[in-house]
């Protein structure tokens, strides 16, 4: 069954589905914000690979023009106070909700990689009682399930 389904032309690893004409992938990653940790751009960039890698252990990341290609831009990185919703807290303590948005076009120079997708936006909060202290932890939880989002909706078709 297994060498029926590769002499079809696809490869299945990971739940991922793929042409077998898929080989590379690339990434650009850009950030449109100040604020922030100033590797964020780098460590989505990072995140973002070690999940294609994870998905797809098969190819291989080149600088540009991958047969798959990611272009991330961050756009939102923002802090704002919530009040707990805690019932043990009868004074609603003040909490700070951390939130990353990233537009990312997925495409393919493979005729075959029919998914592909521009500008979706992809977001997600993180709630702290500290935003200072938490920051660079914070982002970088986001980014990890930021990452996985995008390599579900590309790589494994998530609708």
């Amino acid at each position: 069954m297994l060498s029926l389904l590769y002499s079809c032309g696809f490869v299945f690893f990971s739940d991922a589905q793929l042409p077998e004409a898929v080989q590379t992938f690339s990434i650009q990653v850009y950030s449109e914000i100040s604020d922030g940790p100033s590797d964020m751009a780098q460590n989505m960039m990072d995140a973002l690979e070690g999940n294609v890698i994870r998905f797809a252990p098969y190819l291989t990341k080149v600088e540009r023009e991958g047969d798959i290609h990611y272009s991330c831009v961050i756009k939102n990185f923002s802090w704002r106070t919530v009040f707990s919703r805690d019932k043990a807290s009868i004074d609603g303590k003040e909490i700070e909700e951390l939130t990353i948005a990233v537009q990312v076009s997925y495409e393919s120079s493979v005729e075959e990689v029919a998914h592909t997708f521009t500008n979706k936006i992809f977001s997600k909060s993180k709630i702290s009682d500290s935003s200072s202290a938490k920051e660079n932890e914070l982002a970088n939880e986001i980014i990890q399930e930021l990452a996985a989002d995008i390599c579900e909706r590309s790589i494994n078709y998530w609708e």
